[in-house]
């Protein structure tokens, strides 16, 4: 081969150098592809906030709370709630219960229930910053008020309080006194189906409906054991649309 002629390179050797590029161009595309999918589920995260689901309600405590002819009615509601979103926190703001006659009630505070504890000795455990209520075979320990937090994808399994008394009713005035008191409510409910509506309302994620529909009350037992547990035999959550 004479010094100084130009030598082609055979074609093999350029397929070879498209071939070394090819990988690089590849994984170029797909690192943007990557992080443009993750911006996008971040900033739709940031736009949605956090996401709440609530699973429907199981079951409703009703228990009498007081003593004599001034105590009340309470439906004590267990809910679930989980918070889908893992970066972003919420707040419960407000819970009402709701009858088929237009009564509605607030809640009025969380509470645990304690079942099969003896009354003397879940009264004298009962914390100082609390309040318990005792019946034969259950025990119900009232919370300080607080806004309930549902933080980024945490769950939570809270039970609200709400007194079914007149004091704690909205609604129209004739309806509303007919839970004046324990009797005069347990005597409103009684004979028919137990049917509530629950409605939350969350800081960022909105409100959500939930219903519980159970069998009616036993009466007589409810005034004699004071406590009854409710199954909800038919059970939904609706959530308001954006429209």
């Amino acid at each position: 081969m004479a010094s100084g002629e130009k030598v082609e390179e055979a074609p093999a050797s350029e397929a070879k150098r498209g071939w070394l590029r090819a990988p690089k161009l590849t994984l170029g595309l797909s690192a943007f592809i990557m992080s443009l999918t993750v911006t996008l589920i971040n900033a739709s995260y940031a736009l949605r906030g956090s996401d709440i689901v609530v699973l429907p309600p199981a079951e409703a405590l009703l228990y009498r709370d007081g003593d004599g002819a001034g105590s009340v009615l309470t439906a004590a509601m267990p809910l679930s709630m989980i918070n889908a979103a893992s970066g972003y926190g919420d707040l419960l703001l407000d819970a009402t219960l709701a009858l088929p006659d237009g009564a509605r009630f607030d809640w009025q505070g969380q509470v645990t229930p304690v079942l099969f504890a003896d009354p003397q000795n879940a009264m004298s455990k009962c914390p100082v910053d609390a309040r318990c209520t005792t019946h034969a075979g259950l025990t119900l320990i009232q919370h300080p008020e607080e806004i309930p937090d549902l933080p980024g994808g945490g769950a939570r399994r809270r039970t609200f309080a709400f007194p079914l008394v007149s004091g704690n009713c909205h609604g129209a005035k004739p309806v509303c006194a007919r839970y004046a008191n324990f009797d005069a409510t347990v005597a409103t409910l009684a004979g028919k189906p137990l049917d509530l509506t629950i409605r939350v309302k969350f800081h960022a994620d909105g409100e959500r409906a939930l219903h519980c529909h159970a069998r009616p009350i036993a009466q007589d037992y409810l005034v004699k054991i004071g406590w009854s547990s409710m199954t909800c035999n038919k059970a939904s959550v609706e959530k308001p649309g954006w429209f």
